[in-house]
Formats: C-alpha cells, sequence, structure tokens
C-alpha cells in the first residue's frame, strides 16, 4: 500500500523553496501560460489542466475500454507492461507546462505538478518497489542537461517513500526523437533501445515514470528490458498522454 512519506520529503522541500524563492527575488519568474509576473504558472492557468478520467477504463493501458476489460490496442498487441495510470491530457495548458518543462529548463514547474501527480499514484495504489525513470542516452542528456523524467520520478519517490533508482535502466542507443516519427516508426525506432541492472530490479515490482505516452512504443521497449533483468511487474505512471488513446 501506497502512503505518503512525511520528514524526508518536508526537509527536501524546505531545501528547494529556499533556493527557489532566492532565485525568484533576484529573477522574477512568469507564468508560462499567460505571461504574468510572480509565479512559473499561475493558479488560473494550472486550473485549466485536463485530467485524464477514462471510464471505463482499459485494465492495462489506463484508456478507454468502450466498456469492456481491456481495450482493442491492448488485446491486440498484448503489451509487456502491467498497467498504466495517467493524471492528465496533453494538451492546453499541460502540453506547454510540459514542453516548458522539458526543453527549456523550466524545472520549477515540476514542483507544481508534484502534488497531483502524488495524489494520483496514491489513489491508483500500485503494490511497488522501486521507481525508476525512463533513461536518455548520453548524447541528449549532455545536449537537454537532465533527465526531465528523473527529476519527476525522484520527487515521488522522496514522497511516497520507495527507492528510487536512476542506474537500474540505460537507454544504450541515442535514438531519434519519437515525435517526428509515425506510430510503425516509434516502435521500430526503439526496439532494443534499452538495458536494465539485474541487481536493481530483479524480483520487484517497479513503478516506471515518464512525461508522455503517445503509442506506448517506448515503455513497451522499456519494460521489455526490465523483465528480461528479472523484474516481476512493471508499472507505468506517466504525467500526460495523447487525447486519443496511443495516435498519434
Amino acid at each position: 500500500m501506497i502512503e505518503q512519506g512525511t520528514a524526508n520529503w518536508s526537509i527536501q522541500k524546505t531545501i528547494r523553496e529556499f533556493v527557489w524563492n532566492a532565485l525568484d527575488w533576484i529573477y522574477p519568474p512568469s507564468c508560462c501560460g499567460c505571461g504574468i509576473i510572480g509565479s512559473d504558472i499561475c493558479p488560473e492557468c494550472f486550473s485549466q489542466v485536463e485530467i485524464y478520467r477514462p471510464d471505463p477504463t482499459c485494465k492495462i493501458c489506463g484508456g478507454d475500454a468502450n466498456s469492456t476489460k481491456i481495450c482493442p490496442t491492448c488485446s491486440n498487441q498484448n503489451p509487456r507492461y502491467d498497467r498504466i495510470c495517467s493524471w492528465g491530457i496533453y494538451s492546453g495548458i499541460l502540453k506547454l507546462i510540459i514542453q516548458e518543462y522539458k526543453f527549456n529548463r523550466r524545472i520549477k514547474l515540476a514542483d507544481f505538478l508534484i502534488d497531483p501527480l502524488v495524489k494520483c499514484i496514491v489513489d491508483w495504489n500500485p503494490v511497488i518497489d522501486i521507481i525508476v525513470p525512463v533513461a536518455l542516452s548520453k548524447q541528449r542528456m549532455k545536449t537537454r542537461g537532465y533527465n526531465q523524467s528523473a527529476i519527476i520520478a525522484k520527487m515521488i519517490a522522496e514522497r511516497i517513500d520507495v527507492e528510487f533508482s536512476g542506474k537500474a535502466l540505460i537507454r544504450m542507443k541515442n535514438t531519434k526523437p519519437q515525435v517526428s516519427l509515425s506510430a510503425k516508426e516509434r516502435c521500430l525506432n526503439v526496439v532494443d533501445a534499452f538495458s536494465a541492472n539485474l541487481s536493481f530490479v530483479k524480483g520487484k515490482n517497479i513503478l516506471l515514470v515518464d512525461d508522455i505516452i503517445t503509442t506506448g512504443a517506448t515503455i513497451n521497449e522499456c519494460t521489455k528490458a526490465l523483465k528480461n533483468s528479472g523484474a516481476n511487474k512493471v508499472y507505468v505512471f506517466t504525467i500526460a498522454r495523447t487525447k486519443n488513446q496511443f495516435n498519434l
């Protein structure tokens, strides 16, 4: 059963807030949605995030099951992961937040996301032993400077008091960005792109964290690597998913 941690998270949050407040005093932030000075995302813009609430829900991918227990996509493709849960829809203000956070170094936006993300996971309540982010290649890590999924994953781990590892999953190939590819090309692009560290994952239930799910190609390959190294169950959590389930 997942429960929210308290003491360690409180200390980490206090330190983060002190650092961010000092930076905000020197360089006042502006809302990435409307541009108003004072916050990286204002309450009014953040309230416009479209929460993902399919009904009924596919018990595997979390998508719209159209009155069945498993959606047609999962029935046809038999994905390797066990279940997926996503917080929001990748459109409107949430799409802008993720793009700013991911590509424009607005890392503080993670602090605005963490509370609803943790609530979503606690409500979902998967039985997990370790939290693992989708890995970046060394080249992309060098270019971007940080792994956006790892930052969120570590914050979630601290908050719910679960082990975190940024070394359990490794990206072996510097693949093309998925955004420019078709669904079929996405699948081919990430084939055997990942490797997992047996010492971290063997026999464990894993929460795999990523920012967006579109076709599921990347998380499927990540899950394949994790299960090939002995992982028991792989649950997937993403900040957002595309509005049309697994479509480009």
